[in-house]
């Protein structure tokens, strides 16, 4: 099996189903979903669909133009759903807390207080938040070292100014540097670094200028991702397709990576100091604050309705803000036994530990090799796309490489036809 250039940037999976496979959901109490899941593991996410500006690439949840009253209104309908799900009466409730957007920094300093004063018991769980160049200030850091935040995430995607223009990112590389020296003397626990790679009038030289100048604040993560431009955004709009040059990009960066140190976790994901062992995914829920984010309870996954475009996102914020039933469950999509493996294999296939066929017959009763022969064909090829080494099937490095291929190829028919069903809407 040999997969031309033109096809390795088919979807980026960072979960099953996507979330355009989801649908209206009728009779579903979420208690009974809540209440067979481990809060003590869960994931808490709290989403933040407010930014200053819409970067020319994001397809995400989110809207700009928004004021502080709007704000303060979906603040109180975030304090009203954590009471409606019995959050607070949890002691140590969750393994990790995320807040993400949007750009959460986006709220004043008394705002990003009264977020964080929300959140449940974060001496208890490993806290994370993102942040965008204009929004770091040194007083909003301040704040978020007060409530003990564990990792902060910079979007960064590039450090020349021009590729910036191409991507609509609306800070200046001086805005980049000032917000990185701050986060470094905050010296939080972690910091990650995102950067993107296949942007239209980038070079090979010019990544790398990015990566080196990134390497000298010494982050403990970067996240490096290929550009998609996708239907809805301001990109699509000019015309322009992914880089020639995307994947020689994704091997540069890939290389200087691993050479100073990191160890890469994922196609995207190159950390200092990774897990000393494996831990599977796949199952693990997350219970999803505010408007826009998605909630895993089992095989129950949901959200809001999605939708890109500002007028119905906005009418979405709107709808959750009134709405006197913040746990209601309208929007999702629930998986049978055949979606439940595939997400498991995926999930765990794409992480350089990959999947456990002793761990996959003992969830599910049946042998890996016969649900998924795939998986040991691809060792077999001149070329393998994945290795059997010890107890784990994984992921070659040239797997690891193509894993926006590899990973949509498992998707299964009923959940292909829908998305394919709403990119044909234009939803």
């Amino acid at each position: 099996m040999t997969i031309a250039l033109s096809d390795i940037y088919q979807a980026y999976m960072y979960s099953y189903p996507h979330k355009t496979a989801y649908e209206p959901l009728k009779g579903i109490n979420v208690f009974d979903y809540l209440n067979t899941c481990d809060l003590a593991q869960a994931e808490i996410y709290f989403h933040i669909p407010f930014c200053a500006t819409k970067c020319g690439y994001c397809n995400l949840f989110s809207i700009t133009g928004q004021t502080g009253e709007t704000f303060d209104r979906y603040l109180d309908a975030m304090k009203q759903q954590i009471a409606q799900f019995g959050l607070p009466e949890i002691p140590g409730n969750s393994q990790q807390i995320t807040i993400g957007g949007g750009t959460p920094l986006i709220f004043s300093e008394a705002q990003l207080d009264k977020l964080l004063c929300l959140l449940p018991d974060q001496s208890q769980a490993y806290t994370c938040i993102e942040t965008s160049p204009n929004e770091t200030t040194k007083t909003k850091l301040q704040i978020l070292e007060t409530y003990q935040t564990d990792r902060v995430s910079i979007g960064v995607q590039s450090f020349l100014d021009n590729e910036l223009a191409v991507l609509k990112r609306h800070h200046p590389t001086t805005a980049v540097y000032q917000a990185l020296e701050l986060l470094k003397a905050f010296r939080f626990p972690t910091l990650n670094l995102d950067l993107i790679y296949g942007i239209p009038e980038q070079t090979l030289s010019s990544l790398q200028t990015s990566l080196e100048e990134g390497l000298k604040f010494e982050p403990d993560e970067f996240f490096v991702y290929p550009l998609y431009i996708r239907q809805g955004t301001a990109l699509a709009n000019t015309g322009l397709h992914i880089h020639e040059h995307t994947y020689a990009m994704y091997l540069l960066a890939r290389d200087i990576l691993t050479s100073s140190g990191y160890t890469q976790i994922s196609m995207r994901r190159f950390v200092k100091t990774p897990s000393p062992s494996p831990t599977s995914c796949g199952f693990d829920p997350m219970l999803a604050i505010g408007c826009g984010g998605r909630s895993y309870l089992g095989n129950l996954h949901y959200s809001q309705p999605y939708a890109p475009g500002r007028t119905p996102c906005k009418q979405i914020i709107e709808h959750y803000i009134a709405t006197p039933n913040k746990t209601l469950v309208t929007h999702g999509y629930l998986l049978n036994q055949d979606e439940l493996k595939r997400r498991f294999v995926i999930k765990n296939l794409l992480h350089v530990f990959g999947v456990s066929p002793a761990q996959y017959r003992e969830t599910f009763l049946s042998e890996l090799c016969d649900d998924f022969p795939v998986l040991y064909e691809w060792s077999r090829q001149d070329n393998p796309y994945t290795r059997i080494h010890n107890t784990q099937i994984s992921l070659t490095p040239l797997g690891l490489s193509l894993s926006d291929n590899l990973g949509p190829s498992l998707i299964s028919q009923e959940v292909r036809h829908k998305t394919e069903q709403r990119k044909r809407l234009n939803v």
